[in-house]
């Protein structure tokens, strides 16, 4: 909760002053527990780019972390809770995939993530879990 504050604080005051380049607030981290029972971390570091918006750059992990992947998007308060719409692609010789992902988060800063994903061969699969704020000492 006092993240959240300390977030809702800066957002504010950034954003009223004029000219003001960038503020980098942080890096922030949430755990998904993931529907095939293996956690995906993301280590998230947001801006304020003026006017209460934030802009979000950072990484996703898989759970051993053999997988990372940049990440990156924006964050809005909208009715006191934090949404969060981000774009992610990973890509190798056999195969592309592209995700857009959507966290609705509450002021714990908890909440629900929910994706859609885009393979190759124009495959398209959607699913949601919920994702957990974390310290970012747990993100491998």
């Amino acid at each position: 909760m006092k993240k959240f504050l300390l977030c809702c604080v800066l957002v504010v005051s950034a954003s009223s002053i004029p000219g003001q380049a960038d503020t980098y607030v942080g890096d922030f981290c949430w755990v998904m527990a993931h529907p095939d029972g293996n956690n995906r971390y993301f280590k998230l570091g947001l801006s304020v780019v003026g006017g209460g918006h934030m802009s979000v750059n950072g990484i996703w992990k898989n759970s051993d972390a053999t997988k990372v992947s940049p990440i990156n998007g924006s964050a809005e308060v909208i009715d006191g809770k934090w949404e969060f719409s981000l774009q992610r692609m990973d890509s190798n010789l056999t195969e592309t995939k592209f995700r857009a992902i959507h966290f609705d988060l509450g002021a714990g800063l908890n909440g629900m993530a929910r994706w859609i994903r885009i393979n190759r061969d124009a495959s398209v699969a959607s699913n949601e879990a919920p994702v957990t704020y974390a310290s970012c000492t747990v993100v491998p």
